[in-house]
């Protein structure tokens, strides 16, 4: 049997862990895209390994974005976007750490390692969704069009 990696703990992780709490938020997905189910809005959080990943540790990052599904449909039309959004072309907002000097905000990206803890790296995860991700995606549907 070939041993446990940080990908394979990742893969558990986000199916066990992460998954059933963002559904419990009123997200519906699976794997490393959710969505929050809206009839005007497309309201998308996802998650993006970074390429340096490897079997002892996975450096992760949540991001996010919401657009009304009237501007999808223009970038669908001028850009040949899918009918669906993607990660790749939905994700302007992430949980960040910190200001940049020059202005805007630093990403924040987790570190999973296949030697350490898994539930308090989780528990900062949903607990940053939780406080500033989803709020911030529900304020953006919040505000009018136009």
């Amino acid at each position: 049997m070939q041993p446990l990696t940080a990908q394979d703990v990742f893969r558990a992780t986000m199916r066990d862990e992460i998954a059933p709490a963002l559904r419990e938020l009123g997200f519906k997905g699976s794997g490393q895209v959710y969505l929050l189910p809206s009839e005007t809005h497309w309201a998308m959080l996802s998650f993006q390994k970074s390429a340096s990943s490897d079997a002892a540790g996975v450096r992760f990052a949540v991001n996010f974005d919401v657009t009304t599904k009237q501007e999808w449909d223009h970038r669908r039309r001028a850009f040949g976007a899918p009918a669906r959004p993607s990660p790749s072309w939905l994700s302007r907002g992430s949980i960040a750490d910190q200001p940049w000097p020059g202005g805007g905000w630093m990403q924040h990206w987790w570190h999973l390692r296949i030697n350490e803890a898994v539930r308090p790296l989780v528990d900062d995860v949903l607990s940053r969704i939780e406080h500033e991700a989803l709020p911030a995606m529900r304020a953006s549907m919040a505000k009018p069009s136009g």
